[in-house]
């Protein structure tokens, strides 16, 4: 048995099989990008190629590897096998083709070098760098004084790091995120390539800092030709900081991380990494107050007071901690929340906002270290126990011991009602008569009531849009099943009751016993189940592809149109404009649906957008909803086009630079406004030629080509622009069958003061016009191909079967 053992081993034939397989799968799964069919064909036949040569090469090998084969085709007990290959082969062949020459709304595959080679000299500040040779200064002068001196050392160290700190958090944290892994709160807008991540150990502990210094400074329009597509959305940072500001932010990069650079000298390296190993033998186990500095101070501040050094950047802001009053909790009435909320919280983070899930890089203990830290800075007393005298605070309010009081209750979840189409109706009507003052009648924040809405400290507040699950805070948006819908709605029903305490949410139970709820119940759970139902269940971006359909006859002029809805719907992301100066951070609208109909002349867009207000100047209804601060313009949007010459597709995709184009690579840009109240302006449309981010961009006053109308109405745009396929100025894009053509879009906000450069705008996605249906070769094409193998495959059968005889 053993011996039979020893002398098993795979046969010439199956071991090609094999090899051919795993190499598939290599191929199919190994590399994202995943690679396109016409590639991987030539990828495969290469390999078994390269397997046959290998068997034919020893003449014991190919004989042993031909015996399987032979058998079946020529053995005379073998006919059912031989008519299984002589089916199966030929099938599978005319499906390869087929799927070659089918019509497919498949985005091209953009293939780019992640990390190009740097070129061998870079100028900027006024000098030039030899990348080659560049270390970072910063952190040389870090090593040259603490040889001399330790302790300043580190001082300086430390000082390099919180500067760089402020610098990323000021900049960069919205698309690579708190965590420093890719995942900021705009990230979702930049998907190829998305955001690097910063925490993967393959990645920066393999580049040189002159690296870092050459990307960070140059962006992406430094990108070599290697690294296109033109997707990167990295700003060109040279043009907005100082060279100083770039270094402390690569040295705060590899702090956080607690990584080290690639330096070539071994001396420099091993002061380095003994920098690193004492940085992280003091972080090991960190926990309370010092873990509170390290992870949390840069945005809530150093007394918890919500006010860090990014804080004016975000909406909503960091939470204050000094006031105890916390949105997102199951404890009823003015209770302060429970542990389990503040836990939850720092776990999995707050979506829609900058507040990311820690549970990645911090323990489930050194989450619940950091809970007796934020009652530890609030100066009302909430978390103080009862029988606390005057002498345990401080004479700014806080509570000198740690005997903190833990809430224990929570907001009863009885009589909950089954999701049912009758549960919505009526709580549509519930939600009509105690809701639609702040979140409108269609739930989607616009507000009926006419108050300017603002939280407990003073800043400007909008209703949520419950049409959009992606921006709920802390309720569960995804409902796989029935358990996780009704969970969903008990969480959708606790805001309800409890309310968001420091905002105009009210509780809509009553806080005090014996008094009567606001809302009842049994209302409660309806309107639970009615907001529910409100969402939207798709979530942006979808799969980034916009496929146009073909009508007959003349296109929809008007945005209620009904044959809108027989155009495939894609929502896209919108962020707001960090890449360029004059820069918007804070913004509301996030998404943007568009529709495409076409006929033989014409191409036709419908723009859908969720925007609280109708802006225009001299509007006066809107005018007193929105932040004094700001000034009102007109709401606008924009569809951005590369130029016929501006882009191909093969061999390479290449595009323009989505913010203008280049000089190489311009765009058109379709651009609407909704006009002016007083001054009296009515709506507009024209065109515009944009050739880089550093030019005006250059209005075609004289061609009237493009047409199109708007109309607002219960918190949603609806923006129709049409335009000639073909014959437009010369160089535009020509709409035709079968392309796949890149395609942006923007929107400016009035009411939250965006002109100019301060938009929202997505990056380049793919604009489709399926081709015309070929029959002859998308199903005449394989089946004759299939036809020719099957038939070469019966003389072949019938050739070995008269060597045989």
């Amino acid at each position: 048995m053993n011996e039979e053992k020893k002398r098993f081993r795979i046969p010439a034939f199956w071991q090609a099989v094999l090899a051919a397989a795993v190499s598939y799968l290599i191929f199919r799964f190994g590399f994202p990008p995943l690679l396109p069919a016409t590639l991987m064909v030539q990828f495969m036949i290469i390999t078994i190629i390269g397997i046959l040569l290998y068997f034919a090469f020893d003449d014991a090998r190919w004989t042993e590897f031909k015996a399987p084969i032979l058998s079946v085709l020529r053995d005379d007990g073998k006919g059912p096998v031989r008519w299984v290959f002589l089916v199966a082969v030929p099938l599978i062949v005319a499906y390869t083709v087929y799927d070659l020459v089918r019509p497919t709304s498949n985005a091209p595959v953009e293939l780019r070098q992640v990390h190009p080679a740097p070129p061998a000299s870079l100028k900027i500040f006024d000098k030039r760098f030899d990348l080659a040779t560049l270390e970072n200064p910063v952190r040389g002068e870090i090593l040259d004084t603490l040889t001399q001196d330790k302790e300043a050392g580190w001082e300086k160290y430390n000082e390099a790091v919180t500067a760089g700190r402020d610098v990323y958090y000021q900049n960069c944290f919205f698309c690579h995120g708190d965590l420093l892994d890719g995942t900021g709160h705009y990230a979702n807008g930049f998907v190829n390539p998305t955001p690097i991540n910063f925490l993967d150990p393959t990645i920066i502990p393999q580049l040189q800092e002159s690296f870092l210094f050459w990307r960070i400074a140059t962006g992406g329009p430094g990108l070599p030709k290697e690294g296109t597509p033109w997707n990167s959305a990295m700003p060109v940072w040279h043009e907005m900081l100082e060279e100083t500001d770039i270094w402390n932010v690569i040295t705060f990069l590899f702090d956080y991380n607690g990584q080290v650079p690639r330096i070539w000298d071994p001396e420099v390296s091993r002061k380095v990494t003994g920098m690193k190993d004492e940085l992280l033998a003091r972080r090991k186990g960190m926990q309370g107050m010092d873990l509170y500095r390290f992870r949390c101070e840069v945005c809530h501040g150093e007394m918890g007071m919500g006010d860090g050094v990014a804080a004016d950047l975000m909406y909503p802001r960091p939470r204050d901690f000094s006031l105890a009053l916390f949105k997102y909790k199951t404890s009823p009435g003015t209770l302060p929340p429970r542990d389990e909320d503040l836990f939850n919280t720092i776990k999995f983070g707050l979506q829609g906002t900058a507040m990311p899930g820690w549970a990645s890089l911090l323990s489930d203990e050194q989450i619940r270290s950091l809970i007796p830290v934020i009652k530890s800075l609030d100066t009302t007393a909430a978390w103080a126990p009862d029988d606390a005298d005057e002498e345990t605070f401080d004479e700014d309010g806080y509570y000198t011991k740690t005997d903190f009081r833990t809430v224990t209750e929570a907001e009863p979840l009885d009589g909950q009602i089954t999701y049912s189409e009758e549960s919505v109706v009526k709580g549509r009507e519930a939600f009509i008569k105690s809701c639609k003052e702040c979140h409108g009648e269609t739930a989607r924040g616009n507000i009926e009531s006419g108050k300017k809405l603002e939280d407990d400290w003073g800043y400007r507040i909008w209703p949520r849009n419950l049409t959009k699950p992606w921006t709920w805070r802390a309720t569960q948006s995804v409902a796989a099943g029935d358990k996780e819908r009704d969970e969903t709605i008990q969480s959708i029903y606790s805001r309800l009751s409890i309310g968001i305490p420091g905002t105009p949410m009210p509780a809509h139970r009553a806080v005090e016993e014996g008094n009567k709820d606001p809302v009842s119940l049994e209302d409660r759970w309806h309107i639970a189940n009615f907001v529910y139902s409100a969402r939207n269940a798709a979530v942006p971006p979808g799969d980034g592809v916009v496929t146009a359909m073909k009508l007959e006859g003349g296109l929809p002029g008007s945005p209620e149109d009904e044959r809108w809805e027989q155009a495939s719907a894609t929502t896209l992301n919108l962020v707001p404009n960090i890449v360029k100066e004059e820069r918007l951070f804070l913004t509301l609208n996030d998404s943007v649906t568009v529709r495409v109909l076409y006929n033989d002349q014409d191409i036709a867009f419908l723009l859908e957008l969720d925007d609280r207000t109708e802006s225009r100047p001299g509007i006066e209804y809107f005018t007193d909803l929105m932040d004094e601060n700001l000034e009102m313009y007109p709401d606008a949007f924009a569809v951005q086009l590369p130029r016929q010459d501006a882009f191909r597709v093969f061999p390479s995709v290449e595009k323009p630079l989505y913010r203008h184009g280049d000089a190489a690579r311009k765009t058109t840009i379709w651009y609407w406004n909704a006009g002016s109240v007083d001054p009296a302006k009515e709506p507009g449309a024209m065109l515009f030629d944009g050739s880089g981010p550093n030019k005006p961009l250059a209005p075609r006053v004289e061609d009237t080509g493009l047409q199109a109308t708007g109309s607002w109405k219960d918190g949603k745009w609806r923006v129709v622009m049409t335009r000639p396929r073909f014959g437009g100025a010369g160089g535009d894009i020509l709409f035709e069958d079968g392309q796949f053509i890149p395609i942006s879009f923007a929107n400016w906000d009035g009411s939250n003061g965006e002109a100019g450069s301060r938009h929202t705008l997505t990056t380049w996605y793919w604009l489709v016009i399926p081709p015309e249906m070929d029959l002859a070769r998308v199903y005449g094409m394989p089946l004759g191909i299939g036809l020719l193998v099957f038939l070469g495959g019966l003389g072949l059968v019938k050739s070995q079967r008269r060597k045989a005889v």
